[in-house]
């Protein structure tokens, strides 16, 4: 997720005064006043993300769309109620994930529980062969991902153990949207392996108080940005948008249903140690940094594929942008709707500061919230895309949470839960000095060759 650290930590020297000034309102963003506790007796209010996601709920509740699994591999010997405590402590050590939707007065409020625990149930496979446990494993992982919430009655997470062998289990946690996003994962591992550890030890909850909670950044940002101060902000990307087309001409492979729907796929490619590291010193030589590059990338190719010279892109952001924020498990994430202007035939380092300006322009106004940005300029709703654009673009920058609770070693679970929010997904993360890009795309337009062309032409340019 790129939220535009990397450009404040690497001081890239960038010479132009106006990228100068770009960098310093950035670090204005992330050093701004700290958010204060809501008073009890003020109603706990959506914020503008869960708000939209509430409305999106009220026209599809069956919709598996937002739901959010982690799979997380358990090696070594394990005591499965620490687990369930564990997990029990982190849900009531954030509000978040206690909360479900209520109304007051004809407007959505969090109902925040004072009290849930919830259960994991065991999903026992020692009986199933050995050749077969890990494909069962995903298959029940991808079944369990795409059982629908009712936000208005919570809870919003439910977990699974799954027993592959005695000292190798899976445990699969689905958190929705509404109260969790991709940096809440490392937030909620983290934890889980503090809470564990200190349970088989004996030792007491090694995590300090909490500063804030969720309801208290949903009250601030609704007191914070309210119309007036959103203007300044949405003139800018309102006048980006209107440069370039809000609808991408991919070449499908199956007609574009009237309806969209959520029916996904992925497909993974690996680049090479050489490579990455190229790319690496090639954002060192253009004053850059990594995201930029493989976004202008990603550009080109959408341009090879499209003919279009303006492309708008959906680039998440953590959203995160005070430091009382960074423990909390919530919905933060804000996405960006990036207008790439390839006109000209540029070279490949004019398009990589016109990508480097296009980025630090949009950093410099990436506290508007995208549902705001969607109500103002109200764009003609088309259900068989989503608005402003249908193509994600996201570099994982998220420090990596702890991975060893005591003897026990917790890894990531791959799989595919079958979920596509977007046309495309481009996710990309480094590890171990290697890029991993995973394809999501939606199987009702694609087929799997074609994103598996998508990822070799990707990896060509």
């Amino acid at each position: 997720m790129h939220d535009g650290s990397d450009l404040m930590t690497r001081k890239p020297n960038l010479s132009s005064e106006r990228e100068a000034l770009l960098r310093d309102r950035l670090r204005g963003e992330v050093r701004s006043r700290a958010i204060p506790k809501r008073l009890d007796e003020v109603p706990a209010p959506l914020s503008y993300g869960q708000e939209r996601l509430w409305f999106l709920h009220q026209l599809e509740p069956r919709s598996p769309a937002y739901n959010r699994p982690l799979g997380l591999r358990l090696i070594g010997e394990i005591d499965i109620k620490a687990i369930e405590s564990s997990l029990n402590k982190i849900v009531m050590r954030h509000e978040s994930l206690r909360s479900s939707v209520g109304m007051e007065n004809g407007v959505p409020v969090l109902r925040i529980a004072n009290d849930l625990k919830i259960q994991i149930p065991m999903r026992d496979l020692v009986e199933v062969p050995v050749d077969m446990r890990e494909r069962e494993a995903r298959r029940i992982a991808s079944e369990e991902s795409r059982l629908p919430f009712d936000l208005s009655e919570g809870p919003l997470i439910r977990g699974t153990l799954i027993r592959l062998e005695t000292e190798d289990h899976v445990l699969l946690l689905v958190i929705h949207h509404m109260v969790f996003d991709l940096w809440s994962a490392n937030v909620l591992k983290s934890e889980l392996s503090s809470f564990y550890h200190a349970h088989i030890t004996g030792e007491n909850s090694p995590l300090p108080e909490m500063e804030i909670q969720y309801s208290d950044f949903a009250h601030w940002q609704r007191r914070t940005y309210t119309d007036e101060s959103l203007d300044r902000g949405i003139a800018y990307w309102s006048d980006q948008l209107e440069k370039g087309s809000l609808f991408l001409q991919l070449p499908v492979d199956h007609p574009r249903t009237p309806i969209q729907t959520y029916s996904g796929a992925s497909k993974t490619r690996q680049l090479s140690k050489n490579l990455t590291n190229g790319l690496i010193r090639l954002s060192r030589e253009e004053n850059s940094t990594l995201f930029m590059i493989l976004f202008a990338a990603f550009n080109v190719l959408l341009l090879r594929y499209t003919g279009q010279q303006d492309n708008v892109v959906g680039v998440p952001t953590a959203g995160r942008t005070h430091k009382e924020t960074e423990c909390l498990i919530g919905l933060f994430t804000n996405t960006l709707p990036f207008r790439m202007d390839l006109s000209g035939d540029p070279t490949v380092r004019e398009l990589i500061r016109r990508t480097r300006r296009m980025v630090l322009e949009g950093l410099a106004h990436q506290t508007i919230p995208f549902e705001k940005l969607v109500e103002r300029l109200n764009p003609e709703r088309d259900l068989s895309r989503t608005p402003l654009f249908q193509v994600l673009f996201n570099l994982e920058n998220i420090p990596n949470a702890m991975s060893r609770a005591g003897i026990l070693r917790i890894e990531t679970f791959r799989f595919d839960p079958g979920i596509a929010q977007y046309d495309l997904s481009m996710e990309l993360q480094v590890a171990e000095e290697r890029l991993d890009c995973d394809l999501v795309f939606n199987t009702e337009l694609f087929e799997p060759d074609t994103a598996v062309r998508i990822l070799d032409h990707f990896q060509n340019l």
